[in-house]
């Protein structure tokens, strides 16, 4: 990962060590991430995937859309999952694609919708 691809709240993964801990950004610099005791460099976290049971976790409901297709909403956040397992929003009109945990977060942001984004759970 790299320090413009990250914003503070963003869940990532620490795979340093093998703990696979999943962990909040508290600060970003140039070389790595700080999280509330501790910082690490880029190649010691990873992005979490974003994944159906997640968005469940977030408070998402299903609603199928389509043949094989399905859409997650909360609130006024709609999010689709198509039949190859692909996650979309709609924002704008355009279709955003996102496989990340910290990829949706930052998408909600920028919808204003900062609550949920800094209150996201991992499940």
């Amino acid at each position: 990962m790299k320090a413009n691809e990250l914003m503070i709240g963003d869940w990532v993964r620490l795979v340093a060590d093998d703990s696979n801990e999943c962990l909040q950004v508290s600060y970003v610099r140039h070389d790595g991430v700080g999280f509330k005791q501790y910082s690490h460099f880029f190649d010691e976290i990873e992005p979490i995937p974003l994944t159906e049971e997640i968005l469940k976790a977030n408070g998402f409901e299903y609603r199928e859309f389509t043949s094989g297709e399905s859409m997650h909403y909360n609130h006024s956040v709609t999010v689709y999952l198509n039949k190859d397992g692909d996650i979309f929003m709609l924002i704008g009109g355009e279709q955003r694609w996102m496989k990340y945990v910290h990829e949706l977060q930052q998408a909600l942001r920028l919808c204003g919708l900062n609550e949920l984004a800094e209150n996201f759970r991992i499940a």
